[in-house]
């Protein structure tokens, strides 16, 4: 099954709030001016790498930022002026949450359960709730509303609302999630990795910074998108890859269809893991990075586990940060050529992503499709080079070179992302799909 790259757009108000606690990237930003042109601009030469590879690649919308609802729902009222204007004034973090742009991290979006895996032969789409940070559990039920829009005609496809807000249900989406292959019988086999659940001893819990995904809420989305039963692992994160700075399972630890390759302290049992996913996938290449060639807090620092790997009919290439091409990273990266785990290895400015804490693989949620479903995707989202080209343009036209702070509260960059939202669905041709345009 080819697997669709879907990447999220971003919005105007890309800014570095510092909003996610045990994300290191993030907490160390806090109050540096960012530039949402170049974020933009870095995360489509992305997305144009790999659709020049040949593999298929399509866009998802941003959500409205700023998030007016919540600010009206926290007690601030009047135009929307004076609704930004006292937000700054009284409440400024509140402001921040309600400008994240943190959305453009696609793969917490949801989790995926395609057709080939589910017990209906429909492919499932489950919506993350995000519970674990204030200001990504803002997009939850926006971005299940907004998939739901833009797959409307799709009956092959269902889109679910997000799980209940619940600290017991709290859900991450893909970033916790892996499928792999099991060559013989061709279906997947799905690696759900949890750092909380009901019940967990207390040496297995993380002490210094907080695990966000539960257990009990997988165990909710394989119900959900009807996972066939035998087909999956609930796997526990290692608590000393989350509290160097591991919040998600994809920064220690990358998967694809038949290859693996994970940090050694990724996971608990990760000996017992490990025998147990070769056996499930005959033919699995499988890779560990030991904590001398790479400490986790290398890993986290340059995003080496959060690679991006796709393929097509001729290789298979792993798209890395720029920071990996520093000595110690880069040797692991050679070492992966050298054993034939890849074939390619490919480095991407991404600094405005990984500056916020996101590297590649976050930028994107994978979702394995058959032929015939590809071909009915929307063929406003699906990236080509004209799509390409005019969404640079919209970039350029929309989007400030340096946005501080302080500029969230700035009216004349609500109205600058109206008009650059308006303008994006109708160059993607998906309709009416925010509350403005109505």
């Amino acid at each position: 099954m080819p697997e669709l790259q879907l990447d999220g757009l971003l919005a105007p108000s890309h800014h570095f709030g510092a909003l996610s606690f045990g994300n290191r990237a993030s907490m160390s930003n806090r109050g540096v001016a960012s530039n949402p042109r170049a974020a933009a601009l870095q995360a489509l030469d992305k997305m144009a790498f790999v659709m020049r590879l040949g593999v298929p690649q399509a866009v998802l919308p941003p959500l409205f930022r700023p998030d007016l609802n919540f600010l009206q729902q926290c007690g601030f009222t009047g135009s929307t002026e004076i609704i930004l204007k006292t937000a700054a004034a009284q409440e400024p973090y509140l402001l921040s949450l309600a400008q994240s742009c943190s959305f453009t991290w696609t793969a917490n979006c949801a989790t995926c359960i395609p057709s080939a895996d589910s017990e209906d032969g429909k492919c499932h789409l489950i919506a993350a709730n995000l519970w674990s940070t204030p200001h990504r559990a803002l997009e939850g039920q926006a971005r299940a509303d907004m998939l739901r829009h833009i797959f409307s005609k799709q009956p092959f496809l269902q889109v679910h609302d997000p799980l209940p807000m619940s600290r017991a249900l709290a859900d991450e989406g893909a970033a916790n999630h892996h499928r792999f292959i099991n060559s013989e019988t061709d279906r997947g086999v799905h690696v759900f990795v949890h750092g909380d659940a009901y019940g967990i001893p207390k040496n297995l819990k993380a002490k210094k910074f907080p695990a966000r995904q539960n257990k009990q809420a997988q165990f909710a989305v394989a119900r959900l998108g009807q996972l066939r039963s035998g087909q999956s692992f609930y796997v526990t994160q290692n608590p000393k890859a989350i509290d160097a700075g591991a919040f998600h399972n994809d920064v220690v630890f990358a998967g694809d269809h038949q290859r693996l390759l994970l940090h050694e302290s990724a996971l608990i049992d990760q000996q017992a893991c490990q025998a147990a996913f070769e056996a499930a996938c005959p033919g699995l290449k499988l890779e560990v990075v030991g904590k001398r060639a790479l400490s986790l807090e290398e890993s986290v620092h340059c995003y080496l586990f959060n690679a991006q790997l796709v393929s097509n009919d001729q290789e298979t290439v792993m798209i890395v940060p720029q920071q990996c091409e520093q000595s110690r990273p880069k040797r692991v990266l050679d070492r992966l050529l050298a054993h034939d785990f890849v074939d390619r290895v490919h480095y991407l400015d991404l600094s405005q992503s990984m500056q916020g804490g996101g590297g590649p693989a976050c930028l994107r949620l994978r979702i394995p499709l058959t032929q015939d479903e590809l071909s009915q995707i929307p063929q406003g989202i699906v990236l080509t080079e004209d799509k390409l080209a005019s969404l640079k343009q919209w970039v350029e036209k929309h989007f400030r070179e340096s946005l501080s702070t302080e500029d969230l509260a700035d009216p004349q960059l609500f109205h600058e992302t109206q008009t650059a939202l308006d303008s994006l669905t109708q160059l993607l041709d998906i309709g009416s799909v925010y509350a403005f345009q109505s």
